[in-house]
């Protein structure tokens, strides 16, 4: 049987549950050894060598071996468990991308059993999982192209990104901030390694877009932050950002990894329609005559061109969004204050519909009406007010929450009724600024 067509004939079952079903997030159909449940299933090496067995092909196959017989010497959830869980996650990319790796139904079910062996769910490894747990893996372990699924597996010492397939035209992807020699410190995460896998969000979102990204292990963070980025022109979508829903809207940055307008990459998920079951079966016959094998993932790295959003985790459902501006607020401030030694606090906040906004710099001045001119000024306890800069502060930034920046140190040159008067403008895009009016506060002696 040819290779096209095996994975049609596999994936049938797969992609009928995902059009039929509301949820994408089921446990895996497909050939089981053995039944998860919950994170109490419990690591069952056995089981765990078979589904290897069956996923991967000579030399991967032997490789795979050598690393359960390592981890069931040594135990679940030991330092070896973990690291040569990530050695077999590395295979079974490579066996993705070469176009040699068996049912991707039992690719998943073979990740789950990995989880079960490399995290103590009785401990703080609980976090490592995924926040729904078995999780769907099928589609993120599909080389067919248009099922646009993504898998990586990422030390601290790589720079290649990670891409939705096909990866020569790929409509996602993330990276380490332009100009890394690494990754960067993978906090939180023993080994320093992490796999970043994705598939398109369900239910889809013609509108939107957007891609479902994800880590093991769950809780994984990253100094410095990653970079999601979507193939969206920022030369000619001059306001468009990446959201991340339930988050916020991430601060700016360049995709680097991603150049639309050199036509490398693809702005269209073109995601599976209609609901019937037929209707699905036609598309995976077209789409397994169009198989990639993909090339190796810095293939699709050129000149800067995408979209990206900055994170410290990677992530949930991220997708373009356009913020033509933001909303500013400004928290009140206790009146009366002293002038020159009186210190105080404010907050700013900065959102685009219900979506808090990192990115954006925040600026403040004062506007009198009465008295004499004052300035407002940042200066730490107990030097003069005059000798202290103009408060300026980027929202999600340091230990801010999303879309907020809080002012500390403030203080007025001089006494009378006072307005600050903020200023927001989304960093390196072209949004309109606004201004927003503080209550009024008035500055004694």
């Amino acid at each position: 049987m040819s290779g096209p067509l095996r994975y049609v004939l596999v994936l049938a079952p797969a992609f009928f549950a995902i059009g039929c079903s509301e949820t994408a997030d089921s446990p895996p159909t497909g050939p089981e050894f053995h039944t998860l449940l919950s994170k109490s299933s419990g690591c069952d090496f056995s089981h765990l060598g078979q589904l290897a067995n069956s996923f991967l092909k000579p030399p991967a196959q032997q490789t795979a071996k050598n690393k359960v017989d390592e981890m069931t010497a040594l135990g679940a959830y030991s330092p070896t468990a973990k690291t040569d869980g990530f050695d077999i996650m590395a295979l079974m990319e490579g066996a993705v991308n070469g176009g040699t790796a068996g049912d991707p139904s039992v690719g998943s079910d073979l990740m789950n059993h990995l989880l079960l062996c490399m995290y103590n769910p009785g401990t703080s490894d609980s976090l490592s999982y995924p926040e729904s747990f078995p999780d769907n893996f099928t589609v993120a372990l599909t080389p067919i192209a248009s099922a646009h699924g993504a898998f990586g597996e990422r030390s601290g010492s790589s720079t290649s990104p990670v891409f939705s397939r096909p990866v020569t035209a790929p409509f996602t992807g993330v990276a380490p901030p332009t100009g890394s020699t690494s990754w960067g410190s993978l906090v939180s995460n023993a080994p320093a390694r992490v796999v970043f896998y994705g598939r398109p969000a369900t239910p889809a979102d013609p509108a939107n877009q957007t891609y479902d990204w994800r880590t093991i292990p769950h809780n994984a963070t990253f100094n410095p932050n990653v970079i999601i980025g979507f193939c969206v022109n920022k030369a000619t979508d001059t306001t468009s950002m990446v959201n991340e829903q339930g988050v916020a809207v991430l601060a700016f940055e360049d995709a680097y990894f991603l150049n639309p307008g050199a036509g490398v990459c693809s702005p269209d998920l073109a995601l599976l329609g209609g609901t019937s079951a037929f209707q699905l079966a036609g598309r995976l016959l077209r789409f397994g005559t169009g198989l990639v094998m993909p090339s190796p993932l810095q293939a699709a790295v050129l000149s800067p061109g995408g979209i990206g959003g900055s994170s410290s985790k990677c992530c949930s459902k991220v997708g373009p969004k356009t913020v033509l501006s933001v909303t500013l607020g400004l928290s009140n401030v206790t009146t009366p204050v002293t002038v020159n030694s009186g210190r105080f606090s404010l907050t700013a906040t900065t959102t685009s519909g219900i979506d808090p906004v990192n990115g954006t710099k925040v600026t403040l001045l004062t506007s009198t009406n009465n008295g004499t001119n004052t300035s407002i000024r940042v200066a730490a306890p107990g030097a003069l007010c005059s000798s202290g800069t103009q408060p300026l502060g980027i929202t999600g930034t340091g230990t801010n929450a999303a879309g907020t920046y809080v002012f500390t140190n403030l203080c007025f040159t001089n006494t009378g009724n006072v307005f600050i008067v903020g200023t927001a403008n989304v960093e390196q895009r072209s949004d309109t600024p606004v201004t927003k009016l503080s209550n009024k506060i008035n500055v004694k002696p």
